[in-house]
């Protein structure tokens, strides 16, 4: 609807005959009371004196009960008395036009506001357009220098990959790496199985479970807290059972409290000669 915020209304309108008739009609002053709401709908819809919701739906009775806050019955009095005497038509599409509306109401007033309302929304057409096409051009734009960046970030790969082929040496990126798995093998030792097969091949089954032993006695004793037992035996728990098993002496016998007496190699071959000379002796004189 066209923003119109007056209509005319001369001040003779009660001398007219038929508004007079009216006035002494049953409901007369509701009556009289639509026709100036009626009025004002017109110049609401700024159409040449129709009246309508929009363009293509018309006002029903019920409609302009609710819209006039009066009874169904009251309105349809009053637009049968307004058709009877030709105050208003209803066409074939129950569109409700007042009759001769050019004639008192200021036409060339009505036409600048309906021109201005016109004019007013073709801008705020071409506005939105605009805007829109402003919105469309610059989120190219950025889509163009997203394109042109990615482009770029690509040939700086290509350039990588080229310059670690000719140095023959891959790109450098720090592989992450991946967290061994540590097996209990005691209460307090842990390993990796990797690390335990290291001791049994160095060292053997029986001295690496062994190993293991005195490492975890010691850690239980102690609260003693490693951050590898792997690299803790190889510390000092090797060094303690190797000399440990080396310890073992063996037992003395009685010849060794006699104090042991040192002979050059040709003195003893004569003492030898001279006690096997001696026996000889003895033997033939017994």
């Amino acid at each position: 609807m066209a923003d119109v915020k007056w209509i005319k209304i001369t001040t003779s309108m009660f001398d007219d005959e038929k508004i007079k008739v009216i006035q002494k009609m049953p409901e007369g002053a509701n009556i009289l009371l639509i026709w100036i709401k009626l009025l004002v709908l017109a110049g609401k819809c700024n159409a040449s004196g129709y009246i309508y919701l929009s363009e293509t739906i018309p006002y029903t009775d019920e409609m302009l009960a609710i819209i006039f806050d009066m009874q169904l019955p009251v309105i349809r009095l009053a637009l049968n008395t307004f058709e009877q005497f030709q105050m208003i038509e209803i066409n074939g599409c129950n569109m409700i036009r007042i009759v001769n509306w050019d004639k008192h109401q200021n036409i060339e007033g009505l036409d600048k506001i309906r021109e201005q309302n016109k004019l007013r929304n073709q801008k705020y057409r071409n506005k939105q357009k605009l805007l829109s096409n402003v919105t469309v051009t610059l989120h190219d734009a950025i889509e163009l220098d997203i394109d042109k960046e990615l482009d770029i970030d690509k040939e700086e790969d290509k350039e990588l990959l080229k310059s670690c082929k000719k140095s023959n040496r891959k790109p450098n990126r720090k592989p992450t790496p991946e967290k061994e798995i540590k097996t209990s093998y005691a209460e307090f030792v842990n390993m990796t199985n990797e690390e335990y097969q290291k001791l049994v091949q160095a060292y053997g089954e029986v001295k690496t479970q062994e190993m293991i032993k005195v490492l975890d006695n010691y850690k239980g004793s102690s609260n003693k807290k490693y951050a590898s037992d792997y690299r803790a035996i190889l510390s000092w728990v090797v060094d303690r059972v190797t000399k440990e098993n080396g310890q073992v002496k063996p037992k003395k016998s009685a010849f060794d409290n006699f104090e042991k007496r040192k002979y050059e190699p040709q003195s003893l071959e004569d003492k030898l000669l001279e006690v096997s000379r001696g026996e000889l002796l003895l033997g033939r004189n017994e």
